[in-house]
């Protein structure tokens, strides 16, 4: 489909035909049109950044205005049979052969560089990349995914508390929610690691203002007993991929959001390096989370404050009268505020206990 048109569909005809052409509808399919203009036994069709590209077994194309003009984008590609066109979160374009390996283009197809370092077979059968932008390939001798990103990236390496599953005691928040299932349950896609306490969203802005950022990358990952965040995607990792703009990294903002406590910043921007892990620690003093007492001291740990199951950003009364419309409900609830796996009193006296009390991320 062509986002940036009128929603035209492109498809093609396939045997018994005499050969392979295009086709394109715009009316959800009810009838189709050849294009003309294009010659190539296709494989895939993609649309990405404005372009639709067209991949065929000895040729590739690439068009802007609807298939108004056709550009041929496979001079500087080698002279073999093309298997598989993926393209990645940023628009680049990463093409398989079947002979010469893996190829790599960040400019549309205008020119291509080979990407086959580590590949001891270049005999390549299928072809993937998935959200963080690591390529996945198969060849007739294994299964190989790149050591790197196709992008620059950050590794952030952070750690923060939750007020309600907290104890000051052992200085570990409890995994009732992972012992019970409910995390499995609420994320079936996903490998739920040991010492799991729940999911929460990492964020890095380039601003102190969320609404001034230009640059706002959002990631799940895994919060642990500890206090320490694990990727999501891989729980092997225990920092988080971001893609990231600027190959020689900056300064940046962290901001740790949890579906029932408050959210916070990092006290200040944060230096950062593409291709370098970056660790930041909430917990062990107040000055590290921005704003006026952002975070509850337990014991010699600083922690988010609980409460905000409706995540309005301050904690209400609403919050309480949701926990108490729900009593000793069980299983994954925003009202449970203590992570226990049931909605219990306590919880509703853990938000009235923090009554008034708001985030100081802006």
């Amino acid at each position: 489909m062509d986002q940036a048109g009128d929603a035209i569909f492109y498809g093609y005809k396939v045997p018994p035909a005499p050969s392979p052409t295009l086709h394109f509808t715009r009316n959800g399919g009810s009838t189709w049109s050849q294009f003309t203009g294009v010659t190539t036994d296709m494989k895939e069709v993609e649309e990405c950044g404005g372009f639709v590209f067209v991949l065929g077994t000895s040729s590739f194309y690439k068009t802007s205005n609807q298939g108004g003009t056709w550009i041929s984008i496979s001079s500087g590609l080698p002279n073999d049979t093309l298997h598989h066109l993926a393209i990645d979160s940023w628009g680049d374009l990463t093409v398989t052969t079947k002979n010469e390996g893996v190829w790599f283009s960040s400019n549309s197809g205008t020119s291509w560089q080979p990407v086959n370092d580590g590949l001891t077979n270049l005999h390549t059968r299928s072809l993937a990349i998935e959200p963080h932008d690591y390529a996945y390939v198969g060849t007739s001798s294994g299964f190989f995914r790149s050591s790197a990103p196709t992008h620059p990236i950050v590794r952030l390496s952070a750690r923060a508390l939750l007020e309600g599953p907290f104890d000051g005691s052992s200085g570990l928040m409890n995994t009732h929610l992972r012992t019970a299932g409910s995390l499995s349950s609420r994320f079936p896609d996903m490998v739920v690691p040991a010492g799991a306490v729940d999911s929460v969203n990492v964020e890095l802005r380039n601003t102190v203002g969320g609404l001034d950022s230009s640059f706002m990358y959002r990631e799940p990952a895994w919060l642990l007993a500890d206090g320490s965040i694990r990727n999501m995607f891989d729980t092997t990792r225990t920092f988080i991929d971001y893609p990231f703009p600027i190959a020689g990294g900056g300064t940046y903002y962290i901001v740790v959001r949890h579906r029932n406590h408050l959210p916070i910043m990092s006290a200040t921007g944060i230096s950062v390096a593409s291709s370098s892990t970056t660790s930041y620690d909430f917990t062990t003093g107040q000055d590290k989370a921005y704003g006026t007492n952002p975070m509850r001291l337990i014991g010699t740990k600083y922690c988010m404050y609980a409460g905000d199951g409706n995540q309005s950003a301050v904690v209400t009364a609403a919050d309480a009268n949701a926990a108490f419309g729900i009593l000793n409900s069980t299983g994954y609830r925003n009202a449970d505020i203590n992570l226990s796996g049931i909605v219990t009193a306590s919880d509703a006296n853990s938000i009235f206990g923090n009554l008034n009390k708001a985030s100081q991320v802006p």
